[in-house]
């Protein structure tokens, strides 16, 4: 094999390297959560944030991030409620609250929580924020504050449900 056939099965392999990595395999126009950020999250017991789930160009959830309350992070659980979330390492969590939406294009972030359909119903919301820190503060109102509005209103819409089986 020649030199330059050598060189460039050698260059085409670490392309090829490069490429796979995590930071390469997302879209130039994702909208990245920050380390420092993430890290918050996770020192609350949250799960969610390594990568977004929605590409940059969805319609409804640009960049988005799905974020989730495992039952073992304690908090806020609603009755009746069970789902499971993937954590960053691949394992499935269960979570006993609805997970919630973190997404923004430009200067702004979105928390949304949007469970009903066609919506919105008891709990569902959406709050734009100006800073990741104000979105990170909604967040752990939401997952971790008891009386928190939206809590408040999916958990007695719940109840109403479970009365009404009976």
């Amino acid at each position: 094999m020649g030199a330059n056939s050598t060189r460039n099965r050698k260059r085409m392999l670490q392309e090829s390297l490069k490429a796979s990595r995590p930071e390469n395999m997302v879209h130039p126009e994702e909208r990245l959560l920050p380390a420092e950020f993430r890290e918050k999250l996770r020192k609350n017991g949250l799960v969610g944030g390594a990568l977004p789930l929605f590409v940059s160009n969805h319609a409804s959830y640009p960049s988005g991030y799905v974020i989730s309350l495992p039952e073992a992070s304690g908090g806020n659980t609603l009755c009746e409620y069970e789902a499971y979330t993937r954590d960053d390492e691949g394992h499935d969590q269960l979570t006993r609250m609805p997970s919630l939406t973190l997404w923004g294009k430009t200067g702004n972030w979105n928390v949304s929580v949007w469970e009903w359909v066609p919506g919105p119903g008891p709990g569902d919301f959406t709050k734009k924020q100006m800073s990741l820190d104000e979105a990170l503060e909604t967040i752990r109102s939401y997952f971790f504050d008891p009386n928190n509005e939206h809590f408040k209103q999916a958990e007695l819409a719940l109840q109403e449900r479970m009365l009404g089986r009976r």
